[in-house]
């Protein structure tokens, strides 16, 4: 019996609105903490964040 085996990568891309400078650097690394854990929640790899 063969097995298969898939991989799907997916390309998140998200910005502020007209990318404006609302999220201050202090804030972002606790923003970017947050996503990780709630992609994790759902089972989702988290490759990297910037």
């Amino acid at each position: 019996m063969s097995k298969s085996y898939s991989k799907i990568w997916v390309h998140a891309v998200w910005s502020t609105k007209n990318r404006r400078q609302l999220i201050h650097q202090q804030m972002e690394h606790k923003l970017f903490d947050f996503l990780k854990e709630e992609l994790k929640k759902m089972n989702l790899i988290v490759g990297q964040f910037s």
